[in-house]
């Protein structure tokens, strides 16, 4: 199957992807958000663009904008709620909202891997070399296995964070699982940008 339009959006897939690398990187706060904010509209326009070639990505649309609703839910939550409920609460707070944000980073790693897996195994069907085709179960594959990690991960954080361990040692730990979960979560990235640059190659080929 070759398809330019298809092609285009999974090349706008592809820059999305990028940005949200980009936003992994240790930058001001703000910055990171915008780039989330500019990948998140752009896979948005992208999505809606594959939509209208495949149905597939319909449902990946809806993922979607469901991960989109679930950012901002958890921006309002570490922006805003924090600070009140530790004005009111004190430091029980802390323990009770950081409970809420690891389970909304779960809820956020569960979604991100259901939209990659919805757009690999669609692009998957539509590709004309079965070589291709099977790199994309693969790839999604790889990336269950680094989300999985990446849950455990989190889950871990959030048990340490209920056995009242010293703030030091806890922002010690913190930071190296921060920095490992970016690791992993690189590593699954890599091989799924892959992808979607063949792919786009692939369907943007002339017969």
């Amino acid at each position: 199957m070759k398809n330019a339009a298809l092609s285009k959006a999974l090349k706008w897939l592809l820059i999305a992807q990028l940005l949200s690398i980009v936003a992994l990187l240790p930058l001001v706060y703000d910055l990171k958000i915008l780039l989330r904010a500019a990948a998140g509209l752009l896979t948005l326009a992208a999505l809606v663009k594959a939509a209208r070639e495949a149905s597939g990505y319909r449902a990946a649309l809806g993922l979607h904008v469901a991960d989109l609703a679930l950012d901002v839910l958890s921006y309002v939550l570490l922006r805003w709620l924090i600070f009140v409920l530790v004005t009111m609460f004190g430091t029980w707070a802390i323990q009770t909202v950081g409970a809420l944000s690891a389970l909304l980073s779960i809820a956020g790693l569960v979604l991100g891997l259901l939209l990659l897996r919805q757009i690999c195994l669609t692009t998957a069907g539509l590709v004309d070399d079965p070589n291709l085709a099977a790199r994309g179960i693969w790839v999604w594959r790889v990336n269950l296995i680094c989300t999985v990690a990446g849950i455990v991960l989190t889950i871990g954080v959030s048990a340490l964070l209920k056995m009242g361990l010293d703030m030091e040692k806890l922002l010690g730990l913190s930071t190296a699982v921060t920095l490992l979960s970016a690791v992993i979560e690189l590593a699954g990235n890599a091989v799924y940008l892959h992808f979607l640059w063949q792919s786009a190659r692939c369907l943007s080929a002339p017969d």
